[in-house]
This record gives C-alpha cells, structure tokens and sequence, in this order.
C-alpha cells in the first residue's frame, strides 16, 4: 500500500530536529506521507518513487524538491543528512536491500528503516506489482544483524524503526 503504520511518527520529528537533519532522501514515498509528518521542519526533501502513477496520484512534484521515478536499486545518488527506507526494504530480496543500504552508507550521515516486524503478507496493491511483499517480515534481530548498530531502535505494535549513523 502507498502508506503505512504511523507509529513512529513522534520518533521520526523527534530525531530529525535532535540531530540536526537538513536534507532528506525519501525511497519510495508511495504517497508521501514522511513529507507530511516532516512538512514544518524546514527540509529539503527528494524522493526515488518506483511506481510513476503514484507521483501524479499523490502530486509527490507539489511535496518533494526533485522527484526521480525509478528503481533504488538503480540509483546512486544518496548525498543526503537522512535516506529513509520507509516501508521499502520488504519490497526487495534480503540481498538487494543490503546492497542499497550500503550504497547508501557510502554517502548519506543517516539511514532509517521502518519495516513490518509482524507477519504481514501483501501481494499487488491498486496495480502496483512492486508493493508485493519479497520479504513478509523482517526480524528485528535480524534487522539489527545485517543492518546495525543504529542509534534509534524502536519496536511497535507493527513496525519497527531503526536508524542507523554511517559515519560513527
């Protein structure tokens, strides 16, 4: 789906104004809901959207700086404060992900992960094949494994949030 649990929003402001973000790199922002929670913090957001219907449906061009319609796992810019991974990872073969999270690392000060923690199955969502589901769930101690160490880690009902400092 083009949204996700909002649990971690109180986490999300909270750490972008602790931590000093200015820049933000939002992958597949489905229908933009971090430019939301984060529209009153003086950002300047980017995002990598996947699926093009979604950037008019959701008119993404009126809430992010630069909108690039394309796949992360083909992407090289991640010059960015904060790359958020918000509800993306799971879309993606374990392998993949950890690829983009280290090109990521190489540029970015911060990644965030947000995944489901709980068994939550998803197949083709309003003809998007790419909201499938590869990974139903990921593990939080998996996620601190393959991922970590993150200096936010939070687990909710649903979700778990994790950030991640490259550069510590």
């Amino acid at each position: 789906m083009p949204g996700s649990a909002r649990e971690n929003d109180a986490d999300v402001k909270a750490f972008v104004q602790l931590y000093g973000v200015n820049t933000v790199l939002d992958v597949g922002p489905g229908k933009g809901t971090y430019s939301r929670v984060l529209k009153n913090h003086g950002l300047t957001m980017d995002c990598v959207e996947i699926w093009e219907p979604y950037v008019q449906h959701y008119g993404l061009c009126k809430k992010y700086r630069t909108v690039t319609i394309g796949d992360i796992r083909d992407h090289d810019n991640f010059d960015y404060d904060l790359v958020i991974f918000g509800d993306v990872l799971e879309h993606m073969s374990r392998e993949d992900a950890l690829k983009v999270w280290e090109r990521a690392s190489r540029d970015a000060h911060y990644g965030l992960i947000s995944v489901p923690i709980i068994h939550y199955p998803q197949g083709e969502t309003f003809g998007n094949p790419y909201e499938e589901h590869i990974q139903e769930h990921l593990h939080p101690e998996e996620i601190r494994k393959d991922y970590g160490p993150f200096i936010l880690d939070r687990c909710y009902e649903v979700t778990g949030t994790f950030i991640k400092d490259f550069r510590a």
